[in-house]
Parts: structure tokens; sequence; C-alpha cells
């Protein structure tokens, strides 16, 4: 009798399979991404997509760096988890190394696993800081869909979702400072707001708005806390919005590309701030665990070494150089490599089209006529040239 192998199981429908059992199995792109490459993914098929999408702007320096992989390769064969009671050698490099992305106030790190997580917490010390409950945010503003990061945030549909989830949370006009003067009391504990609403359309605070907002924070002793889950590290075109608009916010929150992928996050506290917090008071099982801070010192290095942020401000300027001009679009948004693109008609069916004719993904927004574009900082200049002269053909028709 002859040995035969067991017939290869047939490779499931990944769509049924997820809506089977997976909540929110609906909202996906049509296809399944299996590997990638730099500014590249490619499908069960082999086909190969330019991605300007990044996973909602994470893989800041493209997929499957070497230099990221090599270091989560190597912890994982070595210590692939341990929580932070004890004392990690990468832990404490990933905190010098992204302190080094801020003001020199914010000198103190806290690692959680996502941008909710982040906020949450931020929010927490906030709160707890002057014993106050009220916090301040803006129309547009997206800070997470958590119970306490979805009550400050202020876009349709996620505002609807957790409207009664903490009490005292106060929504003023983006941009104006005036209205954020006159509700700023003494009950208020916070103002939180991202430099670049990314989810509305990448709509960008103005340097007046923000160190405005820094000074009526100060004068009424409440927290300024900024929002930076998108803009750092280095996509911004600076180390972060808080380096790039000249501003000391006294907590910061930061997540999505600090390990190009492996789920990391971060608050940054200010040092006097810090000193009032009891070590029981934060924590996180697997925020600053080995894995994570193996690929978050390793993104980080690799971005500081070669000055990425410089690399991101150089490339979004050709990107809005090229745009300029282009028939059906109205406007570009953003700073570096968070890019909103304005368009004159609706840009759900744009998206498509690029990704069905062209194999380009890039993201849409809560903003119906915009697109938006988070290339990695390492992407050539002729893959962004090919991604961006996609966008003109489907414009024009071609």
């Amino acid at each position: 009798m002859t040995d035969t192998a067991p017939p290869a199981r047939p490779t499931p429908d990944p769509r049924t399979a997820e809506a089977r059992h997976v909540i929110g199995a609906g909202a996906r792109l049509p296809l399944e991404v299996v590997r990638g490459e730099g500014a590249w993914v490619f499908d069960r098929g082999g086909a190969r997509y330019l991605d300007l999408y990044g996973g909602h702007a994470v893989t800041v320096l493209g997929h499957c760096h070497p230099e990221v992989t090599r270091a989560v390769q190597e912890q994982a064969g070595r210590l692939l988890f341990y929580s932070s009671v004890t004392w990690s050698a990468l832990r404490a490099e990933a905190a010098e190394r992204l302190v080094r992305c801020f003001p020199p106030n914010l000198e103190k790190v806290f690692f959680v696993n996502s941008g909710s997580e982040a906020n949450e917490n931020a929010l927490k010390l906030a709160r707890r800081f002057r014993d106050r409950r009220k916090v301040i945010t803006f129309r547009g503003g997206f800070h997470g869909r958590t119970y306490g990061a979805g009550s400050v945030t202020a876009l349709a549909p996620y505002d609807r979702q957790h409207k009664d989830a903490v009490a005292g949370t106060i929504v003023c006009r983006w941009g104006d400072l005036d209205e954020v003067r006159a509700k700023l009391g003494g009950d208020v504990a916070a103002v939180i707001i991202e430099a670049v609403q990314s989810l509305q359309g990448c709509r960008t605070a103005t340097r007046e708005f923000l160190q405005g907002l820094e000074d009526l924070c100060r004068a009424r002793a409440a927290a300024l806390i900024l929002d930076e889950v998108q803009t750092t590290p280095a996509r911004c075109g600076a180390p972060s919005a808080s380096t790039l608009f000249g501003i000391t916010p006294h907590l910061v929150t930061t997540a999505k590309g600090i390990a190009n992928g492996v789920p990391c996050a971060a608050v940054l506290v200010d040092k006097g701030l810090s000193e009032t917090i009891q070590g029981p008071e934060v924590g996180s099982t697997f925020g600053g665990g080995p894995l994570a801070m193996a690929a978050c010192a390793a993104t980080l290095r690799v971005i500081e070494e070669g000055r990425l942020w410089e690399r991101a401000a150089r490339l979004g300027e050709r990107l809005r150089e090229r745009l300029r001009g282009v028939p059906g679009v109205v406007e570009v948004r953003g700073l570096g490599l968070l890019v909103g693109v304005v368009l004159d008609r609706e840009a759900k069916p744009v998206q498509a089209a690029l990704r069905e004719r062209a194999r380009v993904l890039v993201a849409g927004a809560a903003d119906p006529h915009v697109l938006r574009l988070f290339p990695p900082v390492t992407i050539g200049e002729d893959e962004l040239d090919q991604g961006l002269d996609a966008l003109r053909d489907v414009l024009a028709g071609a």
C-alpha cells in the first residue's frame, strides 16, 4: 500500500467565514491581502496593489520593513510576552526614542495598545489632576470608539453611539478660539484636539489656533491633550505635530505607526503632571510588552537615524505640486504624507475605480468628497507618481 497525502483543504472564502462569526465583517474592501512589501500589498491570487492607505496610516515605514521585521523575529524567538511587572531594556529604549520626537516637557511615557486606550488614559489623568470633570472637544474630531474616547468624538455617526457615555463633554466649533474662551471655565479639566482631523477629511489646524489653545489652557489651569495618533512619528513632516506647530501640550497620545503595524500606543505626560501620578493609577497587561517594544524601538530608530520626517515633508510637497491644477481636485489638505484630497464629486466611486482599474488603494473619509492618502514615508518618488498618475486618469475618465 502506498502512502498518499491527504487532499488539501480548500481555502474558505474569507467574506463568508468572517461574516459567520466576526462582528463588523461587512466593512471590508473586496480583497484579501496576504502579503506586503514596502509600498505594495498582494492578494491571494498574486495581484499587486500600490498601498496608499496603509491600513489607517499605520505602515509608516511600509510593509515588512527589514529592520522592524528582524527585530520582531528575534524578539519572538527570545521572549514573546511578559507584563511590565519586570524591567525591560527594550521598553527603556523605545521610551527614550519616543520622547525625543516631542517637546522636552513631555519626558514621561505610559505604553498601551491602541489610540483609543491612549486617549482614555489621557482623559483620566487630566480629570484627576485638578479633580475636574468637563472636557472640551471639537466638531469633526475623532478620538476612538471606546466608552470615554467615544464621548469626546464629535463626528457622525460615532458621536451618536456614545453621546451619553461620560457627562461633561463640551463641543466647540473647529478653529473658533472665542467659543473656547467663553466655555473654558474653572470646571474644565482638559481640551482635546487633533492637529489634523484625519477622518473628517484631513482638516488641519492653524499654528495660531493651536498656540491660542495652549495659552488659554495654561491661563485657566486646564490640560491641553494633543491627539497625535496619526501624525507621529514623522508622517506630518516633522518628528511630531507638537514640534511642527511649536506647542507644548500637557499630554500627547500616539499610536498607529509607532511600531509599524504591531499594536502599540502611548501617552506622553508633562513632567509636572507625571509627578502627581501614583503607580497603581495606570496599568496595562499588554502595554509595553517585549514584542511591541522591539517593533517600536526599531521603527523609531530607523526614522530617527534617517531623519525620515524630512523625506515625508519633501514627498508631501511633491504630492501637492502634482495635484495642483488637476481637473476634479478642489483642494489638498493635511500635513506631510497625511493628505486629504477634496474632489468635485463623490469620492467612493473614485476610490473603487482606483482599486479595480489601477490597483491603487486609498482611504475614504467622513466627508464624502474626500480621498485620503497615507503612503509610507519610505515610498519611492516613482511609486508615488504612479499613484498620482492613476488618480489623474480616473478623474479624467481615462
